[in-house]
C-alpha cells in the first residue's frame, strides 16, 4: 500500500506527523517555487545543482508553481537537523540550521513522493529530524597498503549518499603521515590532497587531516616543533580547517633528557598537543581539532589521563576506540565511565570493520554494526560523533559502514534486522543480491563483534549433522555464484580470493561426504597454503575435527 511505503520512509526520522492525508496530483509533475531566507539572496539558481534538487517527478517553476517551498534559518535546530512541513495549503516550509540540514530535508520531501498509475501523491506531513551524531564518518587508520586516491574518492561520494559528513585521513603505512612526518608532501601529492578536499566540499563533507610524529619527536628540539608547524602549513594553504593530532601506538616512555623538562608522558603529549592547537587557531581561528591518547583504549581511569586531561586545553575533544581497542561492545556503562574520566567532548574512532590486527587481513568482515548502546548519543556523555576505521578493502567495507550510517542518523532502529536487510538490498541492486549478501555475511562475520560460526552451525559439527551442514554449504556456493553475475566490478575484484576460497573449501566437503579421504587430504594441504580464509571454515574444522588424525597428520 502507498502508506505503508510512506511509513517506511517516515521511520527513519524522529518527530513525525503524518495522518494519511495527501495531496493528489493529476500529472507527471508537481510544480514547485522556491524562495529561501537562509542566507542573503537565496534563490533556485544558487541552490540546484549544489544540493541535488532535479527530480523526476518535480518540475521547478521561476514563479507561480503549484507548491510553494520556502527555506529558513532555525538557529534552535542542532548540528544537521531541519523541520519539514508540507501544508494542506501547499505550502512546503524547510527550516535547518546547516545546509547539509536544507540537503536532508530535501531528500525526504523528494522521497515522499509517491507515483500511483497516472498520478502523484505527495503527504500532508511534518517531520523534524537531528542526526543522533554531529561527526559521522570513517577515518582512515588501519596499518597495510593504504587506499589508492580512486577509493578516497570513492569513499567521498559514498559518505555523502549515505547522509554522513566526516573523513579522516590517517592512514598507518602514509610514510610522510607517520614515519616521515617531517617531510614535507610533494607537489603530485598535494595536488590529490586538493582534489580530495574540492570533492569533500562538494559533498559537504569535513576533510580531516591527521599527522603522527609521537614515535620520534623531540619535544625539547624548537626546531622540530617549527618542522611539524611547516607541515601542518601545506594543509592549511590547501583550505583544510579540520586537524588531528595522533599519539597512538607509541612507546610511553620519555628519553632522560625529555624528562628534565616533562616528568611524565602525559605532560608531553598534553605539552604538544596545546601547541599544535594554538598554533592551528592562529592560522585558522575556528579549526576544528582533536587529538588521539595513547592509552586510547581505556575502560578505568589513571595516572596518565588523569594528567593529560586536566592539562590539556578543554576544547581539545579526545579519541577513544571503545574499552578495548577492537570493543565488541560499548554499553551505555562503558560510556559513561569515559565521560566521566575525559570531562570533555570525545570522537569514538571505532576499529569496525578493520582487518589489519594479527592475521585478520586474511579475512573480510562483512558483519551488521552491532553492540552500541543507542544511549551513546546522549548529549549527557559528550560524544561529538563515531568514525568506524574500514578495512582496506574499502568496497567491501561499505556494507558495514552502510549499515553504521543508519545507526548514527537515529540510534533508536540500531536493532532494527529489517534495516540491516534494507542496506544489503541497497548495496546488492537487488533483493535477489540482498539474501545473497545476507547468507554471505553470515560466514563472514566479524570475529570481534559476534563468533565467526554460529553457535547453532557449531552444534550441527558437534553432532555430525551431514545433511543439514551440507545444506548451508550449498547455500553459501549459490550465494556465490549469484553475487559472481552482480554489476559492481570494484566489489567483484576485491572479493574474488575469498570466492575462490569457498568453492575450494567445497570441493573439500563434497570429498568428505563422498568418503574420498585421499582427495580430501590432499585439497586439505591446498587449503592450509592460501592465504584468504572464510570465515565460518566448517569444511576445514569438520575436516580437522573428524579426519585429520586418520590422515596422520
Amino acid at each position: 500500500m502507498m502508506i505503508d511505503q510512506t511509513l517506511k520512509v517516515l521511520a527513519e526520522y524522529d518527530d513525525v506527523v503524518f495522518t494519511k492525508q495527501y495531496h493528489v496530483v493529476e500529472d507527471k509533475n508537481i510544480s514547485m517555487t522556491f524562495s529561501g531566507t537562509f542566507f542573503r539572496f537565496e534563490s533556485l539558481d544558487n541552490c540546484f545543482d549544489q544540493f541535488n534538487l532535479a527530480h523526476p517527478f518535480i518540475l521547478w517553476e521561476k514563479e507561480h508553481g503549484e507548491f510553494q517551498v520556502k527555506h529558513r534559518f532555525n538557529r534552535n535546530l542542532s548540528n544537521d537537523g531541519f523541520m519539514l512541513s508540507i501544508t494542506e495549503d501547499k505550502t512546503i516550509l524547510i527550516d535547518s540550521r546547516t545546509m547539509n540540514g536544507y540537503r536532508f530535508a530535501i531528500e525526504l520531501l523528494q522521497r515522499l513522493i509517491v507515483k500511483n498509475k497516472s498520478q502523484l501523491f505527495l503527504p500532508i506531513v511534518k517531520v523534524t529530524h537531528t542526526p543522533s551524531f554531529e561527526v559521522r564518518g570513517v577515518i582512515e587508520g588501519f596499518y597495510g597498503i593504504p587506499w589508492s586516491h580512486e577509493m578516497r574518492k570513492d569513499c567521498l561520494t559514498f559518505l555523502s549518499s549515505k547522509r554522513m559528513n566526516t573523513y579522516m585521513y590517517a592512514p598507518k603505512d602514509d610514510e610522510y603521515q607517520r614515519k616521515l612526518w617531517r617531510e614535507l608532501y610533494s607537489k603530485e601529492k598535494l595536488d590529490e590532497f586538493r582534489e580530495l578536499l574540492n570533492l569533500s566540499t562538494a559533498n559537504r563533507i569535513d576533510f580531516w587531516y591527521m599527522i603522527s610524529p609521537g614515535n620520534d619527536l623531540n619535544y625539547l628540539d624548537n626546531t622540530d616543533l617549527s618542522v611539524l608547524k611547516h607541515k601542518l602549513k601545506q594543509m592549511v594553504q590547501l583550505g583544510v580547517t579540520h586537524f588531528g593530532l595522533l599519539m597512538d601506538d607509541i612507546a610511553y616512555e620519555l628519553s632522560d633528557d625529555v624528562k628534565k623538562k616533562f616528568k611524565t608522558s602525559a605532560q608531553a603529549h598534553a605539552y604538544l598537543m596545546n601547541v599544535v592547537y594554538d598554533y592551528l587557531v592562529e592560522e585558522i581561528p575556528y579549526v576544528k581539532f582533536v587529538a588521539c591518547p595513547t592509552e586510547y583504549d581505556n575502560h578505568y581511569d589513571s595516572p596518565y589521563l588523569e594528567e593529560l586531561t586536566r592539562l590539556l586545553h578543554q576544547d581539545i575533544p579526545l579519541f577513544w576506540t571503545g574499552p578495548t581497542t577492537l570493543s565488541r561492545h560499548i554499553t551505555t556503562e562503558d560510556i559513561k565511565k569515559m565521560s566521566d574520566i575525559y570531562q570533555r567532548q570525545m570522537i569514538i574512532w571505532d576499529n569496525v570493520p578493520v582487518n589489519d590486527f594479527e592475521q585478520d587481513n586474511e579475512l573480510i568482515f562483512l558483519s551488521q554494526y552491532s553492540n552500541r548502546s543507542k544511549q551513546l548519543s546522549d548529549n549527557q556523555y559528550n560524544v561529538l560523533g563515531i568514525v568506524l576505521n574500514p578495512m582496506a578493502q574499502w568496497e567491501l567495507s561499505k556494507i558495514t559502514v552502510g549499515h553504521s550510517a543508519k545507526y548514527m542518523w537515529q540510534t533508536d532502529r540500531a536493532n532494527d534486522l529489517a534495516m540491516w536487510h534494507q542496506v544489503l538490498q541497497e548495496y546488492g541492486q537487488t533483493k535477489e543480491n540482498g539474501r545473497a549478501l545476507d547468507i554471505l555475511s553470515k560466514h563472514f562475520t566479524n570475529r570481534h563483534l559476534e563468533p565467526s560460526i554460529p553457535v547453532e552451525w557449531q552444534q550441527l559439527v558437534k553432532q555430525q549433522d551431514i545433511d543439514a551442514l551440507t545444506d548451508i554449504l550449498k547455500e553459501l556456493s549459490q550465494a556465490v555464484e549469484t553475487l559472481k553475475k552482480m554489476n559492481n566490478p570494484n566489489f567483484l575484484i576485491e572479493i574474488k580470493p575469498w570466492f575462490e576460497r569457498v568453492m575450494l573449501e567445497d570441493q573439500l566437503w563434497q570429498a568428505m561426504i563422498s568418503k574420498n579421504n585421499k582427495k580430501a587430504h590432499t585439497l586439505y594441504q591446498e587449503l592450509m597454503t592460501k592465504k584468504h580464509r572464510v570465515g565460518s571454515q566448517i569444511p576445514i574444522i569438520y575436516y580437522e575435527t573428524y579426519l585429520k588424525k586418520s590422515s596422520g597428520e
